[in-house]
């Protein structure tokens, strides 16, 4: 339970941090994740937020066709009428 009151207190205090930032850097650039980490932390700011984006996208592309297999495997097993080891495919 700790742990999941630490982590809320972390995201909040993040996205004050983000709000705070994009609202200084509004007043002179385009307010962007890309804009605010090159701002805040240089190139490297920029490969570490482009590297962060895509690897939460693919989590949770991967993450989404997981749970849509699964779930499509029981529903097309019902409505053919075959066992649910013959449905699901080999990988």
């Amino acid at each position: 339970m700790f742990f999941l009151l630490f982590v809320a207190a972390l995201s909040l205090f993040s996205l004050v941090l983000l709000i705070e930032t994009t609202q200084f850097a509004s007043q002179k650039h385009k307010s962007t994740y890309r804009e605010l980490a090159r701002l805040s932390l240089g190139t490297a700011g920029v490969i570490t937020t482009d590297v962060a984006l895509i690897l939460a996208c693919f989590g949770a592309m991967c993450s989404y066709l997981v749970i849509i297999c699964d779930m499509l495997v029981p529903l097309i097993a019902n409505w053919t009428g075959v066992c649910e080891e013959l449905v699901r495919l080999p990988l």
